[in-house]
């Protein structure tokens, strides 16, 4: 989210088409990550041998896409086409992940929604704290750049981790379950 209006000024546009662009890049990023979360549901649904079904969410979520865009920009500009196409990924994703549950047969498809609740609600509070690490430490340039990369990557896993630990997710236990036994402490070990 941040270093978008360095990358825009690379191209010699003008002080308020970069802002413009600075904008529509940081919300598009947020609307890139639930497009390849809906991209991988649609991927799943195909594996289990339904073509039809992505084809029509994806169907749906290009027709959304395209009113929201021309309602949106017309109030609110680029920032309109931006958030389009975020909000018309979410709604692509939900359908998928409701696709997905009739076909497993999920009865717990809220405990679905609750996880993907929190893995939202842990990647906001990351975004933010990201945001502010980065405003804060290092530079643009050079070894500034690279030091406040490597401190908001770093600050951002450590705070996902702790969100996701505090909101007692169990896609964290899966995870630390997968590590190598080295890598984890005794006490967090799966029994």
């Amino acid at each position: 989210l941040f270093g978008t209006l360095w990358l825009v000024k690379l191209f010699g546009v003008s002080a308020d088409v970069a802002a413009a662009a600075d904008g529509y890049l940081k919300v598009n990023l947020v609307g890139s990550i639930v497009m390849f979360l809906s991209v991988g549901l649609t991927q799943a649904v195909n594996g289990a041998g339904d073509a039809v079904t992505p084809l029509i969410a994806l169907a749906i979520a290009n027709a959304i896409n395209i009113v929201l865009g021309i309602i949106l920009s017309h109030y609110y500009g680029v920032l309109g086409l931006a958030a389009s196409f975020a909000i018309a990924y979410i709604i692509s994703a939900v359908i998928t992940l409701r696709v997905i549950a009739d076909v497993l047969r999920w009865r717990g498809l809220r405990e679905v929604y609750r996880s993907v609740g929190r893995m939202l609600l842990a990647a906001i509070v990351m975004a933010e704290v990201v945001w502010v690490v980065a405003r804060n430490v290092g530079s643009n340039t050079g070894i500034g750049a690279v030091f406040r990369t490597l401190t908001g990557t770093i600050a951002g896993t450590v705070v996902y981790a702790v969100v996701l630990w505090l909101l007692g997710s169990s896609e964290l236990r899966m995870a630390v379950d997968q590590l190598p036994a080295r890598f984890v402490p005794r006490r967090l070990r799966a029994r």
